[in-house]
């Protein structure tokens, strides 16, 4: 299939090209590409709108455009998804090289963006920004946590929490807040 090969390689250098745009490509390639890459904005700046675009496409690329349009987010996501691990390597590498020694732990101020499960699943997933103690940058970590450490990491939240109310209200109370009725409940 030359004509979906060829289009699928112009969508796809269109769209390393980044936002400046489809980049040097015929006004024919440059419309397929701002069809399959779902480019509206691109289609402004050459002055054709969807309907003139498709039409001076041709056939053959009105043909395999689903296709393309499909292979080409496909290529995107798994580009993403290898830029977003190589900044995660990249992460990690940096918070190691802010200690002396790996095996030294590291102290870090944590707050929870969201959590996750899998109908049927025992186990948790939770996303945290952490920062490490005297650090201007955040690092997002998803920690999915064993079943077999959900029972210990309830039990020790509750006790900390426990601790913290008894008798008086916490140090880092803030102004209005209550105890929170969890902590009373059985477990």
């Amino acid at each position: 299939m030359p004509d979906y090969e060829h289009a699928l390689a112009k969508a796809l250098d269109a769209a390393a090209a980044g936002e400046q745009g489809p980049g040097p490509l015929s006004t024919g390639e440059a419309l397929m590409a701002a069809l399959a890459l779902n480019r509206p904005d691109w289609l402004a700046r050459t002055g054709y709108t969807i309907v003139e675009a498709l039409e001076r496409i041709g056939e053959e690329w009105r043909q395999v455009l689903p296709q393309v349009a499909r292979a080409a987010a496909a290529e995107q996501s798994r580009q993403q998804e290898a830029h977003e691990l190589a900044e995660q390597a990249m992460a990690i590498t940096r918070l190691q090289a802010t200690t002396d020694e790996i095996d030294q732990e590291i102290f870090c101020e944590a707050q929870l963006v969201t959590c996750g499960s899998a109908p049927g699943y025992r186990d948790a997933r939770l996303t945290f920004d952490v920062t490490p103690m005297n650090s201007p940058s955040a690092l997002r970590v998803e920690l999915r946590l064993r079943p077999q450490d959900g029972e210990p990491i309830a039990r020790h939240l509750r006790e900390v929490h426990e601790l913290a109310w008894r008798k008086h209200d916490p140090f880092d109370v803030q102004p209005g807040e209550r105890r929170p009725r969890w902590i009373d409940a059985p477990l």
